[in-house]
């Protein structure tokens, strides 16, 4: 008895949980920003406060995030999600994809304002963007969807009772070319930054660009015109605090 107690007590203290196994998709997904091609999501992470699904064809593999409650949707929106892909099965961050991609210069923090609805919130004109990592380079760099040299895609909208949606693939190819070992299993990340304005503190100004910090365009990256190279929160506040800001993150380890 005492061994099966030492097990269990290990598994409470470590939160060591055994890899799921991922089901494949019959039907044809298509990267549109609906779920009416999903099955029902199963999963839900209340740290970041999402549902979501994982699956796979004979091409790529597939995530499908839903966020319904407002404080999560406006995370989302204002300083984009992060999806993590390792392809080694380790809670490691390898490959990054983050979307959308919001700007945030003069003018328009007032958008993330909390009291503004988050489908107010989403400027389809900024969703050609997408930030990724350990694709093209080891940093996270800004591109343009339409100039990426792989069949990555990611999408994003609102369903009939206003859920938040977050719809990408990846192509198994480039999963199995990042993995050291036989690409067997899959460690799925979910990011969100989470902004916390002290209270007493004057309105901070704006920084450039923000969440989407220094990247500088060059070829089919996106960016553009002045004012682009703060990676900070923006500068003190009158009362000389600042906005603090905190990396929510939680994975999913599943094999094939």
């Amino acid at each position: 008895m005492k061994p099966l107690i030492i097990t269990l007590f290990s598994l409470f203290i470590f939160g060591f949980i055994s890899n799921d196994k991922l089901t494949p998709t019959s039907t044809q997904i298509d990267i549109d920003g609906t779920d009416i091609d999903w099955p029902q999501l199963k999963y839900f992470d209340k740290k970041v406060g999402i549902l979501y699904g994982v699956t796979y064809d004979t091409n790529y593999l597939y995530v499908l995030v839903k966020a319904h409650e407002v404080e999560a949707k406006r995370r989302i929106l204002s300083s984009g999600l992060t999806v993590w892909l390792n392809p080694d099965g380790k809670k490691k961050k390898k490959i990054g994809v983050k979307y959308p991609i919001m700007e945030m210069g003069p003018g328009k923090g007032k958008g993330m304002e909390r009291n503004k609805s988050p489908e107010i919130m989403l400027d389809e004109s900024q969703l050609g963007n997408m930030m990724v990592q350990g694709i093209f380079s080891d940093d996270m760099e800004i591109l343009q969807k339409h100039y990426l040299k792989t069949d990555l895609d990611v999408m994003i909208g609102f369903d009939s009772t206003q859920n938040l949606l977050y719809e990408m693939k990846i192509p198994l190819d480039l999963l199995k070319q990042k993995a050291k070992d036989n690409f067997e299993k899959i460690a799925v990340g979910f990011e969100v930054t989470e902004h916390t304005r002290p209270t007493g503190g004057a309105p901070q100004g704006g920084s450039g660009r923000g969440q989407n910090g220094g990247t500088r365009p060059s070829g089919g990256r996106a960016g553009g015109g002045g004012g682009g190279g703060g990676r900070g929160e923006g500068p003190p506040s009158a009362s000389g605090s600042q906005n603090t800001a905190q990396k929510l993150t939680s994975w999913y380890l599943a094999e094939f």
